[in-house]
């Protein structure tokens, strides 16, 4: 697949548009044509968004028909001799009209000693420039750079992107450092965060971030998040979380927040040109019922086509009148117990409820398993937190007149305790408890019975386990284990290696180790979101397509009376080989 950035044999280079002059100095001019985009223009011209963006500022703001682009058509440092030239190997991102701005070059003497230049460049050709940049360095010099920390006050006419530029980070850091600024809301006067000091690999011309990914099968490299563009097709997505940027010490609620919306940022880049404009409109709830009514009252959150609701049940209630009120898809990922969804139209409950998890994992288990006998584990002793899952399993084989065992012990399930089972016999042991220490309590006697039988033997169990590590992930490997969960990641996937790539690349670390990753249900959420929009223009009631993600999946079901739930369930099957298969039912 072709990435998003390199250069390819360009429709029309600059060098082929009209030049103006303006103060003295000459132009390339372009006057923009409706529904045409940043990308687009970027790939026709042969420029990257930098250069787009560092010599026509008001782009940040959005394209519009009509604007006139400009792009410098004289040597901006003076200092190359015709006569001196040195060699220069091509990395990423780069194009032929940032080394001619780079090494003071016009377009012109840049292609005229490199011809082949025009049909685009490639990472790696070595080509001609002149011998220093225009700071009077060595062409193939870079160094790490650590950007500046605190914060900043938005002068007179100055723009984001500027801004970024200014300290040596990317529009996207800048933007995640404050998430209730966008590129439609921010004034002279406004006091913003600088991110926290990171080291990126700068050049030394221009401190612009490399940042080029290897993969390309999604994205080349992070620049400008496509908030910036905006027409009356737009998709708007209102993300209303606790970001609590602001704050020195910030609870997990706003970390897992942040890392989220990193997640949702990448998705909004990887679907690209494949897609309507798509416009992020990010708020910052602060954790406090207060912080979300604010938020309500900013008159932009009626803009939007779905708002991602916060993770408190009570400023999901205040939202969730809002949406009904004004007639705004609102989707809720983080409270699961939440039952709006059973009268209002336009809730969106994004985690199946537990009944209808528990009605679809014990009809999975019949179904799929006929032949097997269930063997219910119940500790007189200890937790019992998942007996209506146990108590639902039993009824449904009462009616269906399947037998089954419950074994009734205290301490440690021995081999002993289960001797009466038939040693050619097939079983499922299923716990009182999705608790680890409870499952620690019967895992010995159960790989006792797995290695003296001769009939299928497997163990079943909670989405509780999906944290569980070590020696006790090695038995339920051992024990053909198979769990229910609303979500799962398979480690050796290749999507989810992509994204874990991408989200490096982006912002310098991994995703943080829990159990969901916040990253990559951002992630999903935004191509299931994104991918959707675009074909029901903002009504579900025409049609939610099926998203089967790295992390989660999504199908909603309209609820009679009421709004939308999620019908999506994993079953996950951690077999004997060490893999585990991951199937949605």
């Amino acid at each position: 697949m072709a990435a998003l950035f390199v250069n390819i044999t360009a429709l029309a280079q600059l060098s082929q548009l009209p030049v103006k002059t303006v103060g003295g100095k000459q132009y390339y001019y372009y006057q923009v044509k409706p529904q045409e985009t940043v990308y687009s223009l970027c790939r026709r011209f042969g420029v990257s968004q930098d250069e787009m963006l560092r010599y026509n500022p008001s782009v940040a703001d959005g394209l519009k028909a009509d604007q006139e682009l400009m792009f410098p058509a004289y040597k901006e440092s003076g200092n190359a001799s015709s006569a001196s030239f040195t060699e220069y190997v091509v990395t990423k991102g780069d194009t032929g009209y940032g080394l001619s701005r780079r090494f003071g070059m016009t377009l012109d003497e840049f292609y005229a000693l490199n011809p082949s230049a025009r049909d685009g460049l490639r990472e790696g050709q070595t080509v001609k420039v002149s011998g220093r940049d225009s700071n009077g360095t060595r062409a193939v010099e870079a160094k790490e750079e650590t950007c500046a920390a605190g914060t900043h006050v938005i002068a007179p006419k100055e723009t984001l992107y500027q801004i970024s530029q200014k300290y040596g980070i990317t529009m996207t850091q800048l933007l995640l450092a404050n998430p209730g600024v966008d590129t439609d809301n921010y004034k002279a006067g406004t006091v913003i965060n600088i991110p926290s000091a990171q080291t990126y690999k700068v050049v030394e011309s221009d401190k612009v971030a490399v940042a080029a990914v290897t993969d390309t099968s999604m994205v080349e490299r992070p620049s400008i998040p496509r908030v910036l563009y905006s027409s009356e097709d737009t998709i708007v997505i209102a993300v209303a979380l606790p970001f609590m940027a602001s704050e020195t010490a910030r609870p997990k609620s706003a970390v897992n927040a942040t890392e989220f919306y990193k997640g949702l940022l990448i998705a909004v880049d990887s679907i690209g040109n494949n897609s309507r404009p798509i416009k992020i409109l990010t708020f910052d709830t602060k954790g406090t019922l207060d912080g979300a009514k604010a938020v309500i009252a900013d008159p932009r959150l009626r803009e939007a086509d779905v708002i991602i609701a916060p993770d408190k049940a009570d400023q999901l209630a205040e939202f969730a009148r809002f949406s009904d009120d004004n007639g705004i898809y609102l989707l809720n990922l983080f409270v699961i117990r939440d039952e709006t969804y059973r009268t209002n139209p336009y809730m969106m409950h994004a985690n199946i409820p537990h009944t209808s998890m528990y009605e679809k994992g014990a009809e999975y288990f019949l179904n799929t398993f006929p032949e097997m006998k269930l063997v219910v584990l119940n500790r007189q002793d200890g937790l019992k937190d998942k007996a209506e899952f146990v108590e639902l399993l039993k009824r449904k084989c009462d009616e269906r007149g399947r037998k089954y065992i419950e074994v009734e012990f205290s301490g440690l399930l021995t081999s002993d305790m289960l001797s009466d089972l038939d040693k050619s016999g097939s079983y499922a042991f299923l716990p009182m408890s999705s608790k680890s220490d409870e499952l620690s309590k019967v895992l010995p006697a159960l790989m006792t019975v797995k290695n003296e039988h001769s009939g299928n033997i497997c163990l079943w169990g909670y989405p509780e386990w999906l944290v569980i590590r070590n020696d006790m992930l090695e038995k339920m490997h051992m024990l053909d284990t198979n769990v229910f969960s609303r979500f799962y990641s398979v480690e050796s996937d290749q999507s989810e290696d992509r994204l874990d790539k991408l989200f490096v690349k982006w912002y310098g670390s991994p995703m943080a180790d829990q159990v969901p990753r916040q990253g990559a249900y951002g992630f999903d959420v935004g191509m299931f979101l994104i991918k959707t929009l675009n074909v029901n223009n903002g009504d579900f009631n025409q049609s939610a397509p099926v998203y089967d993600g790295v992390q989660n999946a999504f199908d909603f079901i309209r609820v009679p009376g009421g709004g939308w739930i999620n019908n999506e369930l994993f079953i996950l099957n951690y077999t004997p080989a060490g893999t585990v298969y991951k199937i949605g039912i």
